[in-house]
């Protein structure tokens, strides 16, 4: 999986894992690309936010409906092939997803995403 302007290398498994962590304190919105490198889909996606450097992480978006029919803080989420709507929550392998979101009142952002078995790589960079 590739995300741009995560961290190094990360294998997503069945246990939750971070893909993207970031200080979101100066930013009023982000976009970011969601790319599944791997052949295995994922089959969980989370957005977790927090409003202060040492406070808990708060889980804010986790369902398909979150991503496909955007209300609140979630501005799109959308096949990079077609542009059509879809939901990051069931990613297949080889499958892009452009998710833009709101942070303003946050201070961190965090997406955290596993596979139902197996395993699926995501690769950071440009």
């Amino acid at each position: 999986m590739k995300v741009l302007g995560g961290a190094a290398a990360v294998t997503v498994e069945t246990a939750e894992t971070e893909i993207f962590n970031a200080d979101v304190s100066d930013i009023d919105e982000v976009a970011i690309d969601i790319a599944n490198l791997g052949a295995t889909a994922l089959n969980a996606f989370r957005i977790f936010g927090r409003s202060h450097p040492s406070g808990p992480w708060n889980l804010l978006y986790s369902a398909a409906a979150d991503f496909t029919t955007p209300v609140g803080d979630v501005v799109f989420c959308k096949l990079a092939s077609t542009g059509a709507a879809h939901s990051p929550v069931t990613l297949a392998g080889a499958t892009r997803v452009m998710l833009r979101y709101r942070t303003t009142g946050y201070d961190g952002l965090r997406l955290t995403a596993t596979v139902a078995s197996g395993t699926t790589t995501k690769n950071d960079g440009a």
